[in-house]
């Protein structure tokens, strides 16, 4: 029988962190954080990264744990979280997975498939798109997939670049669409969803005041000092929301207003993705509730019913 794990997901800006920092004062619990950007170093304002203070508070794991010109994916998530949620429970703590990046969480849940492609080829021609990128920019990477793979581009429209990057990838090696390839193959966890809902309305004005804060608490001078780092937006991680934006003014090309107003824009674009992904799981397996009293009750029985089960 697969085993339950619990899962707390909710859009960015809601709160998720405040809630397990409460949880933890009822149980020993450590989280697997399931955040796509977090998991990069030196980029801690513009990804709203758990402090070092609350971290002592309720341990989270892979944080910090890559350079923002390195490669990091679903596959290695799943990997890396089944073995520290097995590192966790042999200490006798409880595992929870905490984060907004829907794809690492279903990686995690159901397992992903190896595309079993020859790593030194892949190498190859992922440094040959990442040089047309440069060259011409992320538009002609998409342009190029929609030319020889048009299914998998109106699949992917809209989303990172990363995954465009990695659909014309699998096509140039294989020439076959990716949409071909069985990405989810097995079941590692049976998942106990609970959801921290924010009204839309309220969700938004938090994101636009969490994202004013972060210009006051120092973002500009985190983006120029990953720059004098040499990393920028040919790299991934520091091509998206945010980071782009405050690169972007940097450089002169737009104000300082405007960059805000975008990165707000887009960190609420974001947040509607990360809704729409949660409405799409399974209903019978969550526990959806906007109130963080409420919520915090049903974790506080879950963590009772998972110690008693242990």
């Amino acid at each position: 029988m697969t085993e339950e794990i619990i899962i707390l997901t909710a859009p960015t800006g809601s709160g998720k962190t405040e809630l397990l920092i409460e949880l933890a004062k009822h149980f020993p619990i450590e989280i697997i954080s399931a955040d796509s950007r977090q998991i990069f170093k030196y980029m801690n304002i513009g990804t709203a990264k758990i402090s070092s203070d609350d971290n002592l508070k309720v341990k989270h794991h892979l944080i910090d744990i890559i350079n923002p010109d390195e490669n990091y994916n679903a596959g290695k998530f799943e990997n890396d979280g089944i073995k520290i949620i097995n590192e966790i429970k042999s200490r006798k703590k409880i595992p929870i997975v905490a984060g907004g990046t829907g794809f690492y969480i279903k990686a995690l849940i159901q397992g992903m498939e190896d595309d079993k492609l020859d790593e030194n080829e892949k190498l190859i021609v992922r440094n040959k798109i990442n040089n047309l990128r440069k060259e011409n920019g992320d538009k002609y990477i998409i342009e190029e997939l929609k030319k020889l793979d048009k299914t998998a581009h109106d699949l992917y429209q809209g989303q990172n670049i990363r995954r465009i990057s990695r659909a014309l990838e699998y096509f140039l090696i294989t020439g076959n669409s990716i949409i071909n390839l069985e990405h989810f193959s097995k079941s590692n966890f049976k998942p106990k969803y609970f959801i921290l809902q924010t009204q839309r309305d309220i969700l938004y004005n938090q994101i636009n005041k969490r994202t004013i804060q972060m210009w006051d608490n120092g973002f500009e001078q985190e983006v120029i000092n990953l720059l004098n780092m040499g990393y920028g937006l040919h790299n991934y991680a520091l091509n998206s929301v945010g980071y782009r934006e405050a690169i972007a003014f940097l450089e002169n090309r737009i104000t300082k207003d405007f960059a805000i107003s975008e990165m707000q824009k887009f960190t609420r674009h974001y947040a509607k993705r990360q809704i729409t992904w949660i409405n799409n799981q399974n209903k019978n397996e969550f526990i959806s509730l906007a109130d963080k009293n409420e919520i915090l009750k049903y974790l506080i029985l879950e963590c009772e019913n998972y110690t008693k089960n242990a």
